[in-house]
């Protein structure tokens, strides 16, 4: 009986993180130009970095190492309750890892400017 309630409660939340867990925060940015501007405010980004430093690169906290990235492709890009927005990108660093990188972008009076950035999985698995 007790083994019975036990599988019964792990079913349910494995069912309520299926249908409504989130691996990223947010909702989906409605609207292809907005889209458009906020992958450009990081395509952008990318570029200033690659302009002063000649590549782009990210620091590693966790492994203490400097990781030099090549673009593959935005996969997420959501709108916060606060209005700024939330972006997964992939990229490969130097040795062929693969990097999941979250930007969280504030819309400033200049324009769309990058406030955060965090390497969220390395490989497929989380970092957070």
């Amino acid at each position: 009986m007790r083994t019975t309630a036990l599988l019964g409660v792990a079913g349910a939340l494995f069912l309520s993180l299926v249908l409504y867990g989130q691996e990223h925060p947010g909702t989906k940015v409605q609207g292809k130009a907005k889209v458009q501007d906020v992958e450009k405010a990081i395509m952008d980004h990318i570029e200033q970095d690659e302009m002063l430093k000649s590549r782009f690169m990210v620091y590693d906290e966790k492994k203490e190492i400097a990781r030099v990235l090549t673009f593959e492709r935005f996969h997420t890009v959501n709108q916060l309750d606060d209005g700024s927005f939330f972006v997964c990108v992939d990229f490969e660093d130097q040795n062929k890892d693969m990097l999941d990188i979250d930007f969280y972008i504030d819309e400033k009076a200049e324009g769309l400017k990058l406030s955060k950035l965090v390497i969220h999985k390395v490989n497929g698995k989380s970092r957070l």
